[in-house]
């Protein structure tokens, strides 16, 4: 194989990697651009494959065809190239662009008639220095005006790359330099065509070097992006800190206000029990201040301890629960701490119902409901229900109290949301942050005991197999 055909075949498999590689990077954002780019080079690709074609001895009929397909990827490269520049720009062709594309078809068209741009005989033409004879078809009177509306359309594309060059646009020098190259590629082979001169073609070399000039362009473009998007990262995580910062702030301060709420009141009635002590009451006066000392703080302690419960991290444990003994368990217990006068609570759990997670964790999130359904209705009747739904166990904690407002159904499971002039708002987000972490989820909806009359039902959904564990 002769040198010209060595080049323009470098150039053709060049092209083609070019053009399937930035047509997988035209798929990412912002990049949309590059799909115009992509069918440029995929036809200088295919320009640089039949100039070669002239240079290797094929029969005339190959000869002939190789120019009129060549010459016709010329007009289609050229329309891809204002495609591109108009992608590039983020806006349609423009008016005069699109008749621009419009001719460079049609003319690109023409060539493919035998005869009209290009005739059916073949020129010899032999560049001894280089050892290869050229086989071209004989270009007709008017293939003059192809060749000029070529070459000016491509000056055309070259003027608004150089006005932004002077506009200091990132990049739009490469393109002037990689264009211009091929501009005057097509000029030298236009007159070495024109006027048979023993000088090799040039446009396959030419769109060679467009396609590594505009390709160095996205390049660049590409590192500029880059940087940017770490400049971006740093700066969103900094204000990620800064926000988690003030969030904190802003948690330790609604958490500072609820203690010193809570705690002022049992404080108080603990210096107050205490300062009446120093006087020397009574025996049944010391028995009833002492025994009021022992519930405020019982109550501090239980606020220490649901403070500790929300914000303690937790390790799951992997336990096979039974979930009758769980749900019975956690009424026992939320019966010894609640009011003295219990309503009736009923368990319907199916016998043998099991599920896997955490027992501990499962079993507060569970008083927490009852304890909060035995305070709303102290009358009333509290129902635990649980059953199996295909792969979750949904436990439901049921009561006949006055229910929860439609607007604050959301707005409970918040940590320091609360309704009663005690607690600590805590109950309910704990119940939540179990859930979470079993993967399960809670919600609270219209009471099904007495239809019609109020009351709520807490919705626990729990998977039944073991929990996911965070490493």
């Amino acid at each position: 194989m002769n040198l010209p055909a060595t080049l323009s075949f470098s150039a053709a498999v060049v092209g083609l990697l070019i053009a399937l590689l930035t047509l997988v990077v035209s798929a990412g954002p912002g990049w949309r651009e590059l799909r115009a780019y992509s069918l440029a080079a995929f036809l200088a690709a295919g320009f640089a494959a039949t100039e070669a074609l002239s240079t290797l001895g094929v029969s005339a009929y190959t000869a002939a065809w190789a120019s009129r397909v060549g010459l016709a990827l010329t007009g289609a490269h050229g329309a891809a190239w204002y495609l591109y520049g108009a992608a590039r720009r983020r806006r349609p062709l423009l008016r005069h662009e699109r008749v621009v594309v419009a001719v460079g078809l049609l003319l690109g068209g023409l060539a493919l008639v035998p005869g009209v741009v290009l005739s059916d005989r073949l020129s010899v033409r032999p560049v001894p220095w280089l050892g290869v004879t050229y086989h071209d078809a004989v270009p007709t009177a008017f293939s003059t005006v192809v060749y000029l509306f070529d070459i000016g359309a491509m000056v055309g594309l070259i003027a608004g790359y150089v006005k932004e060059a002077r506009a200091r646009e990132p990049q739009a020098m490469l393109h002037v330099v990689g264009l211009g190259l091929l501009c005057l590629a097509g000029i030298h082979d236009s007159v070495v065509a024109s006027y048979e001169l023993p000088l090799p073609y040039l446009v396959g070399l030419g769109c060679l070097a467009a396609g590594c000039c505009v390709g160095a362009a996205i390049a660049m473009r590409f590192v500029e992006q880059s940087r940017a998007l770490v400049r971006a990262s740093a700066d969103l995580e900094a204000a990620q800190q800064a926000l988690v910062r003030r969030e904190r702030l802003a948690a330790l301060g609604e958490l500072a206000a609820v203690i010193a709420h809570e705690v002022r009141n049992p404080v108080g009635v603990i210096f107050n029990a205490t300062a009446t002590l120093q006087h020397d009451p009574t025996e049944g006066d010391r028995a009833a201040l002492l025994g009021i000392i022992e519930e405020e703080a019982t109550r501090l302690g239980r606020i220490v301890d649901d403070l500790l419960l929300f914000t303690r991290p937790s390790l799951l444990a992997e336990d096979v629960v039974d979930v009758g003994d769980l749900a019975r368990g956690a009424v026992r217990a939320a019966i010894e701490v609640g009011p003295e006068v219990a309503p009736r609570v009923d368990v319907a759990v199916a016998p043998g119902l099991t599920m896997q997670g955490d027992e501990r964790m499962l079993r507060q999130a569970l008083i927490n409901l009852v304890t909060n359904a035995l305070q709303a209705a102290p009358e009333g009747s509290v129902v635990i229900r649980a059953r199996r739904a295909g792969g979750e166990v949904v436990l439901e904690v049921c009561d006949d109290g006055p229910g929860v407002p439609e607007e604050d159904r959301e707005r409970i499971f918040a940590p320091f949301f609360t309704t009663r002039a005690t607690g600590t708002g805590l109950g309910l987000a704990i119940v939540r942050r179990i859930a979470e972490e079993h993967r399960g989820r809670i919600t609270v909806e219209d009471g099904d005991l007495t239809p019609g009359n109020g009351g709520v039902r807490f919705v626990l959904r729990l998977p039944a197999g073991p929990p996911v564990l965070d490493e």
